[in-house]
């Protein structure tokens, strides 16, 4: 499992368009996860008043996944990223196999979801803690998921104690589920999606009413134990963006059940912007307008300097635009690329979408 871990700093960085995304990649030996123009749909709640004025009337459809497609390779971290009602939840549902989609394919290290052996290759951490016993304690709750799972008697007593202190809570083993703070209650539910040892984890919101230091220390805990430790392919579901951010390689975002990004961070923020910014301080006035970059930003600093912020395209090199304020006289004092920030490029990817009806 060790040498799986590894296998995050040998995988080439996605080169996905911000803006025609294409995800539905060949899936090889390597994919943990391939999903494939994945449609779910879900009939729109209705109210009393319209059940007893239309009582059969065939209620709208609302799309919670539109021909989503997507692959992970095995030992990645991917932050599935969007706002409320995007489809994430839905997305974890479907491959954990609790709904079935209307259209498309989905499968987890090769089990088709909705197979009796997805369980065995996959594990769901979730916040619901009402699928837990407040009555019973750690021990006891894990115990009787692990029978579900069909551990022995003398297997499962061992598995339940080494989750326990493998998420630092053998020394409250014994205590009720109730008493539990909800840091205690985060780590429980992922000993409880590890009693199988799945390869695969779907993690939903981990981090969802933490306050800041448990958030962080949970987070810590899931890169360098689960993720580095033990090689574990790990989608989170969120929507905090410094989380996706901080613990995640890739980042996919949804909007309105449509997969609109799939890139790292830094390609994020590269082609959110449609380009690279540089921010300049130069001695000397520079031109109004160059002919290779676009002018963001003009400000007379009232010392002889003047700083700009300036734009070119991905492709295209520094020299040129150097070469136009040499020419104009204009001395360079300071030169820096400008990344802007994840929520601006999250605000552009998804501004224009609004959230979808009756999904999550």
């Amino acid at each position: 499992m060790r040498a799986a871990g590894a296998a995050r700093a040998r995988r080439p960085a996605n080169d996905v368009s911000l803006h025609a995304v294409s995800t539905a990649n060949t899936p090889g030996d390597r994919a943990a996860i391939v999903v494939r123009d994945l449609v779910k749909t879900f009939p729109r709640r209705r109210s009393a008043g319209e059940i007893l004025r239309h009582p059969f009337h065939r209620p709208e459809r609302i799309k919670a996944l539109s021909g989503v497609s997507l692959t992970l390779q095995r030992g990645g971290l991917l932050a599935l990223l969007g706002p409320n009602g995007a489809g994430k939840t839905t997305l974890l549902k479907v491959l954990c196999g609790l709904v079935l989609p209307q259209d498309g394919h989905a499968e987890v290290l090769g089990v088709t979801v909705g197979s009796p052996a997805l369980p065995s290759v996959l594990g769901l951490v979730h916040g619901d803690e009402r699928s837990f016993y407040w009555r019973l304690t750690a021990r006891e709750n894990l115990s009787f998921y692990a029978r579900l799972y069909g551990l022995r008697s003398g297997e499962r007593q061992r598995r339940v104690a080494v989750l326990l202190e493998r998420v630092r809570l053998d020394a409250d083993a014994d205590r009720r589920f109730a008493d539990f703070s909800s840091g205690m209650k985060q780590r429980l539910a992922i000993a409880r999606a590890l009693l199988a040892d799945p390869p695969v984890l779907l993690m939903d919101e981990p981090t969802r009413s933490l306050d800041p230091v448990s958030a962080a220390e949970l987070r810590g805990w899931i890169r360098d134990d689960l993720h580095v430790g033990s090689g574990k392919t790990i989608l989170i579901a969120t929507h905090n963006l410094r989380e996706a951010e901080t613990l995640c390689d890739t980042i996919a975002v949804l909007a309105r059940g449509r997969m609109r990004a799939l890139a790292t961070p830094a390609e994020l923020r590269r082609k959110g912007v449609g380009g690279v910014v540089y921010r300049l301080r130069l001695r000397g006035r520079p031109p109004e307008q160059f002919r290779v970059a676009e002018v963001l930003e003009r400000r007379d600093g009232g010392d002889g300097t003047t700083s700009i912020e300036v734009r070119i395209g991905r492709d295209e090199d520094l020299d040129p635009l150097l070469a136009e304020l040499r020419d104009a006289g204009a001395a360079v004092l300071h030169c820096a690329p400008h990344e802007p920030d994840l929520e601006q490029i999250f605000h552009q990817i998804v501004g224009d979408e609004p959230a979808a009806r009756g999904s999550s």
